[in-house]
């Protein structure tokens, strides 16, 4: 078969089995008569709160660039600003030959590694709904579910990650993983954090071969480490913000997650 071609690209981005993985969710969620959605009536007839989420989402893609970026940057003006998108191509990219697989292996980690973040938060919800510490508890156990698989990255062959950048990689994803268990509980739609998770890894394997130099602000060992710890901080500094600014919401929406249909 063509290598190029966009079969050879669907079947090596794993592309299928996130879309199994989908259905396993929807099904598993309904046979325990729990409610799977993607996208809550949360913001209907809330006019003001609806204003408030588009600017966290159009705030939160902005992050994601800046954070893809400041990995990338050669001096402070490219971490905030003057980005250099030549250095992404999908027909160039560094991690994959097939371009297909580029576009379709970021749907695929935005759709299978989302949806199994919301049944991780269903299950944890369901689970603390006695405790005070619930929302927390279930935000944190989440984004450490998400976090530790990409330990196996440090056995890969082809993202070729050694096992300091795959250590760096477990704390900058435990994070972002804190930040999308808060996002979705605020917004109460799961295809936000499927868009911009599928737009970040986009982003990673359309970087050019230019970007595995590694010579930026954030190279080396300790450039690489300082990188995951301000990456840390900035996602948790968001998630406790939307955790503490929006606890209505988020109690709203994990009522309408955890409501059993059976004891309606």
């Amino acid at each position: 078969m063509n290598q190029d071609g966009f079969l050879v690209g669907l079947n090596k981005s794993d592309l299928v089995f996130a879309l199994v993985i989908l259905v396993y969710v929807y099904l598993v969620t309904k046979i325990w008569n729990y409610n799977f959605s993607f996208s809550f009536s949360t913001f209907k007839g809330k006019k003001l709160q609806f204003i408030s989420f588009i600017i966290i989402f159009v705030v939160t893609i902005w992050l994601i660039l800046f954070h893809f970026f400041m990995g990338l940057a050669q001096n402070w003006q490219e971490i905030f600003w003057n980005w250099d998108f030549s250095l992404i191509n999908p027909g160039d990219s560094a991690y994959f030959k097939n371009v297909w697989r580029v576009y379709l292996t970021a749907i695929e980690a935005g759709i299978n590694e989302e949806v199994t973040r919301y049944i991780d938060l269903l299950l944890l919800l369901v689970v603390l709904k006695n405790k005070k510490w619930q929302i927390e508890g279930a935000v944190l156990g989440s984004a450490i579910l998400f976090a530790l698989p990409h330990i196996g990255n440090a056995f890969s062959s082809e993202l070729r990650l050694s096992a300091a950048m795959t250590t760096f990689q477990v704390i900058d994803t435990f994070g972002f993983g804190c930040f999308a268990a808060a996002l979705i509980l605020y917004s109460g739609k799961l295809w936000v954090t499927v868009v911009i998770h599928a737009l970040y890894d986009f982003l990673v394997f359309s970087s050019t071969p230019l970007t595995q130099i590694g010579m930026g602000l954030f190279g080396g060992i300790w450039g690489g480490f300082s990188y995951a710890i301000i990456s840390l901080i900035i996602w948790v500094v968001f998630s406790i913000f939307i955790l503490v600014k929006y606890p209505k919401l988020i109690r709203h929406n994990i009522q309408i997650m955890t409501k059993n249909q059976n004891l309606i």
